[in-house]
């Protein structure tokens, strides 16, 4: 994980495709922990690493 930026409106951050996972998968598993924030974040993370992994998958279905 890399800040790229940080200010008064928040943090912009850089994580790579295994960084995703790592993060994501135990929020998701564990979810009932979290508060909705930190579940959102988890889904996008998610969402984007398995879209990087299967660039022509088809969401809309």
């Amino acid at each position: 994980m890399e800040i790229l930026e940080q200010n008064e409106e928040g943090v912009t951050l850089a994580f790579d495709r295994t960084e995703m996972g790592k993060i994501a998968e135990p929020i998701i598993q564990n979810a009932e922990e979290f508060r909705r924030y930190v579940l959102d974040l988890a889904y996008v993370l998610a969402d984007h690493k398995d879209s990087m992994e299967h660039p022509f998958h088809d969401r809309t279905h």
